[in-house]
């Protein structure tokens, strides 16, 4: 039932007005941030302190507190009179509602005290300072911070991240057009390495063999498929990259509607990538398409599966390439994906199955099947697979379009080719395809090396 116009009017007045007193009662109680970024005996850093006492502030450890509900800065403190003497000092940075405590304490001499720092003043002050540090390391300014405590390109990263406003806490709702949003990031390089981040924010870290169970990472993915959340945790060496998705549905538009207010929203999922302790980098945040987010890491983790070893060797005692990719595979996560298949309540919801080959659409002189061992086949294979002849009209012709296309003339010139139509052709083959090969055969579409328009830049798990 829509409320009224005027009822919904007086409701929003009554709670801005509200919450305008509160705000003005936690502001007498709060202080003003001391964080600065500047040259104390002769290195730069941020500080936090007043008069003589001045305390070195880690820049990452300081942009995590925006975003974690506690986090604890271990740092030390130095004097004017003595800057040689460092006395070791913690920091518990808490969130209450719109305010930051920080908590002082130290295990060398008794202090305790506490201050407290509205949300957002507490926020403006964080970038500014991070922004200002980053503009000196570029400087090549002596620092006080360890070299390995510390990266240029991480902390450009902070500085990256706070430009997008969204993604700061704040005591406001959002609405779709203060959402921006970015492409989610997930691309093996290998059997542990992969690049991970939101739009700009990226970089490379591992995903090792000994430390991981790969069973309980897609039972932590499969989580999104009930909840429309989940929390994966991927070790690199004992030390996790934790990965949060969350869907949220954020006000798109409020609409008049017989005598009420009516709200279309926008769906999106909230990511958030807190950094392992060897890679050394910020928490990034950003708002990304459900659908895409969720098939970039899918299909990513199908893809670091075909990396791994044909067989388990010594180094890869307990798995290898098809055990690795029967693993990961999840027809939970694929029915999130296929949303034009109906769900069935009066069945059972089949939670694995086991792939006996992985085959990749790769079209050439009439070959278009490609196995996970290399070898090819065409329609005579298509009809082995399948176990009966397949005919899909059109498909062999399409399957020798490239070498003809491809060849260069006396000029040195290639001939044309409208990539665009073949892979929308290509891809309703694959659709084709997928309906007659058996369920323990999982079926990807690639761009043929001979394309570089990068119309299909990563490989597509046909579902």
């Amino acid at each position: 039932m829509f409320q009224p116009l005027y009822s919904k009017k007086f409701a929003i007045e009554e709670r801005d007005g509200e919450l305008l007193t509160e705000l003005a009662g936690k502001r007498k109680h709060c202080s003003q941030h001391s964080l600065c970024c500047r040259e104390v005996g002769g290195k730069w850093g941020i500080w936090s302190g007043r008069g003589s006492t001045h305390i070195l502030i880690p820049p990452l450890d300081l942009f995590s507190t925006i975003f974690s509900d506690y986090e604890r800065l271990d740092t030390f403190f130095v004097d004017d009179v003595d800057l040689e003497t460092k006395i070791r000092i913690y920091i518990d940075v808490t969130k209450e509602p719109f305010i930051c405590r920080w908590g002082f304490s130290s295990p060398v001499v008794e202090i305790y005290t506490e201050e407290y720092y509205m949300q957002d003043d507490y926020i403006a002050g964080v970038k500014a300072v991070i922004t200002e540090l980053f503009h000196m390391m570029i400087k090549g300014v002596p620092l006080a911070y360890e070299q390995s405590d510390i990266k240029v390109e991480a902390v450009k990263k902070c500085v990256d991240q706070m430009k997008v406003s969204a993604t700061l806490p704040s005591i406001y709702s959002l609405r779709a057009k203060d959402i921006q949003k970015e492409d989610f990031v997930f691309e093996p390089y290998g059997t542990e390495e992969y690049a991970i981040g939101i739009g700009d924010r990226v970089y490379l870290t591992f995903l090792t063999i000994w430390d991981n169970n790969y069973e309980r990472i897609r039972h932590q993915f499969e989580d999104f498929a009930f909840c429309r959340k989940a929390t994966l945790e991927l070790s690199f060496d004992c030390s996790d990259t934790i990965l949060k998705l969350e869907q949220v549905s954020i006000v798109d538009q409020a609409v008049e509607h017989d005598g009420g207010v009516g709200f279309k929203y926008q769906d999106y999922v909230r990511v958030e990538i807190k950094s392992n302790s060897f890679a050394g980098m910020p928490t990034i945040v950003g708002y990304c398409d459900v659908k895409e987010t969720i098939t970039t890491l899918y299909t990513g983790f199908l893809q670091m599966a075909l990396k791994h070893p044909e067989e388990p060797t010594a180094y890869v005692s307990y798995t290898g390439r098809f055990a690795t990719y029967n693993t990961f595979k999840s027809p939970i996560i694929e029915r999130v994906l296929d949303t034009e298949r109906k769900k069935d309540d009066s069945k059972y919801d089949l939670r694995q199955v086991h792939v006996k080959d992985v085959l990749t659409i790769d079209p050439g002189y009439g070959i278009f099947i490609r196995h996970v061992d290399g070898s090819m086949g065409g329609c005579e294979e298509l009809d082995k697979l399948c176990g009966h002849h397949v005919q899909i009209e059109g498909l062999y012709e399409w399957s020798c379009e490239i070498p003809s296309a491809t060849v260069e003339d006396a000029d040195g010139k290639v001939y044309p080719m409208d990539w665009e139509d073949f892979h929308r052709r290509g891809l309703e083959y694959a659709r084709q395809l997928r309906e007659v090969l058996p369920s323990e055969y999982d079926l990807w579409y690639e761009a043929p090396c001979e394309d570089t328009s990068g119309i299909i830049n990563k490989p597509i798990l046909i579902i």
